[in-house]
């Protein structure tokens, strides 16, 4: 069964087709894109059922982020860091601390500007 999913566009993230209209899915996997006319020779060969109710949306299909979670943003981007390379955030520069004296000066530093914070520290990693 290929399920085609119709919407107001499609972005594709291929180069070659960039937006559509049209998207084929058929045991999980995204087989085809384009305009419903042109999956036709998938649809002439294959059961298929059209799914409209995104009809008017903006997909953009298997699209995911495995490496930030929202979820996980909540909660590690109000912290402090202390990195081995040097972080340019929206709210600050962090800079490379890269001994064990760079790791406990900028502790010290962090500890004496959030005093009233709870600080949770993993430790130095000597890359």
């Amino acid at each position: 069964m290929i399920d085609v999913f119709l919407a107001r566009q499609i972005i594709t993230m291929n180069s070659a087709i960039p937006e559509a209209s049209a998207s084929a899915v058929r045991a999980g996997p995204i087989r085809d894109g384009g305009i419903l006319h042109g999956l036709s020779p998938w649809l002439i060969r294959h059961e298929h059922r059209i799914i409209d109710q995104f009809s008017e949306q903006v997909m953009v299909p298997g699209f995911i982020d495995p490496h930030l979670h929202p979820a996980m943003a909540a909660v590690i981007l109000p912290m402090h860091f202390v990195t081995a390379m040097p972080w340019s955030l929206p709210w600050g520069d962090v800079p490379a601390s890269l001994t064990p004296e760079a790791f406990d000066a900028e502790m010290r530093r962090i500890a004496k500007e959030a005093a009233e914070e709870l600080l949770i520290v993993w430790g130095h990693h000597d890359l």
